[in-house]
């Protein structure tokens, strides 16, 4: 009897061993996976690209929208128009630009009383008003209070291009995982308006890399937030902290100018040396602009920090499938590089 007593205590211990080793070898197992996962933190003001650059992503690396998924944007955009066309009647009277059709004034009355919350327009209540926005947006006073934008705020610039140009904050921290050439990826997107950006923090463990955005074509605009800043001075301020921030040293830096499409269009009509008194070149010469935009964050950069590493720096179009298929190319080859390197240092 004792036998078998002691026959059966022992199986037990060989399988409550068997089941801790089983235990540890998964520990260690998703040990080694999160330290081989590539993880890319998106950082920056609001509106500057970054949720626009993660949907970039899971079209190149995860999976397309479907039907079904563009069909749950349209009640947004169909919110985003309404939204900024109430923003430009409004604009048009406080800039006291007069109608070229008076009896427009009607039309805009009603889009202005328009109720219904923006993210739960339906299709019929956005078709009983789109003939009216229309009309109000073809008319020369609303065309001319577009061009002067950048004197108020207008926070909104379905195929998979109106998804990628919906405008709709990230309130919460967004994480996407893919795997690219068998290396795992994961990229987390932090909000970038000011009540979002306390949680930044916790994201800073582990992060490989941390591609800062900056919409290059807020030049001459304000934050939405407080309605004085410039926007662009408030991007280099936040750079500035976030590159030289103590916990980021390890991390590679990459910084992305975007919406250098809208740069160039802006360029034409809103002079950069009336915001920068700094930039001497020519005002209308885009290549001479993005060189000083880029000096203007990398002169931000404490070298003590940055340990002669270098500030890779993209200007991009994040609403642009193939550019940004092209610019990450680019960034993960960087990223790959500099790891490697940090791996043959230790």
């Amino acid at each position: 009897m004792n036998k078998v007593l002691c026959f059966k205590g022992n199986s037990e211990r060989r399988q409550q061993i068997r089941h801790s080793k089983d235990i540890d070898q998964d520990i260690l197992q998703e040990r080694v996976e999160y330290y081989k996962t590539i993880r890319i933190l998106l950082l920056g003001a609001s509106e500057c690209g970054k949720s626009t650059f993660l949907k970039q992503m899971r079209i190149l690396h995860g999976q397309d929208y479907d039907i079904q998924d563009l069909l749950e944007f349209r009640p947004i955009i169909y919110g985003n128009i309404i939204r900024i066309v109430k923003v430009l009647v409004t604009a048009r009277q406080s800039l006291d630009i007069q109608w070229d059709q008076s009896s427009l004034q009607n039309y805009a009355d009603q889009i202005l009383s328009f109720k219904t919350k923006v993210n739960e327009i339906q299709a019929q209540e956005f078709q009983a008003v789109a003939s009216m926005i229309q009309e109000i947006w073809l008319d020369g006073a609303i065309q001319e209070t577009y061009r002067r934008r950048n004197e108020f705020i207008l926070d909104y610039v379905p195929i998979r291009q109106d998804a990628l140009r919906m405008r709709k904050s990230t309130k919460t921290i967004v994480e996407f995982a893919t795997t690219i050439n068998k290396i795992p990826f994961v990229f987390i997107d932090a909000g970038g308006q000011r009540s979002q950006r306390r949680k930044w923090l916790q994201c800073f463990e582990s992060i490989t890399a941390i591609l800062f955005l900056a919409a290059a074509s807020d030049y001459d605009r304000v934050s939405l937030e407080d309605r004085k800043t410039n926007r662009l001075l408030e991007s280099l301020e936040i750079f500035d902290t976030i590159v030289n921030h103590d916990l980021l040293i390890k991390a590679s830096k990459i910084l992305f100018l975007n919406k250098i499409d809208l740069l160039e269009e802006k360029l034409t009509i809103s002079n950069i040396k009336d915001y920068f008194t700094s930039f001497q070149g020519d005002a209308t010469d885009p290549t001479a602009v993005k060189e000083f935009l880029y000096q203007l964050f990398s002169e931000r950069i404490d070298p003590k920090k940055f340990n002669g590493k270098a500030l890779y720096h993209h200007y991009t179009i994040a609403t642009d499938t193939e550019n940004i298929k092209v610019v990450f190319r680019d960034v993960k080859q960087t990223i790959l590089q500099e790891r490697l390197g940090n791996l043959l240092l230790h």
